[in-house]
């Protein structure tokens, strides 16, 4: 298990699902977000997902009630750590479709993106974490 952030997760798991593709992992403050890298360097890397701490679980709950659920927005919880929301997001757009330079990169990014949920399922919180219903 390797550490970053307030997460421990089983990299060897990730290179097993993410096996086509190279992706790289970013710190930022509390929160991880995983990249897929290109294989045409003159294009953009891509986010796959991130993992945030939002906030307590009650202030997750007053968004979510107050406009969240209606926002559209690509965020769901993944659960709590010590009294805090742990949100799983993703990318807004499908950020290589429609672009001739990005055709290979796209169909490898859609393959590495199939395999999102397996990947958080190997993301755990130093802190325990209480799955929601």
């Amino acid at each position: 298990m390797e550490r970053i952030c307030c997460f421990v997760f089983d990299h060897n798991r990730i290179k097993r699902l993410f096996n086509y593709g190279e992706y790289k992992i970013k710190e930022i403050e509390d929160r991880i977000e995983v990249y897929y890298i290109p294989m045409n360097k003159e294009i953009e890397e891509a986010l796959l997902f991130g993992l945030d701490v939002y906030g307590t679980e009650a202030e997750w709950n007053e968004w979510w009630d107050s406009e969240g659920e209606d926002s559209g927005a690509p965020i769901i919880i993944a659960g709590i750590s010590k009294g805090n929301a742990i949100i799983e997001y993703g990318p807004t757009e499908a950020i290589y479709q429609g672009r001739d330079e990005a055709k290979a990169d796209a169909s490898e990014y859609d393959r590495m993106s199939i395999e999102i949920g397996n990947i958080i399922e190997s993301f755990k919180p130093l802190q325990p974490l209480k799955k929601l219903q």
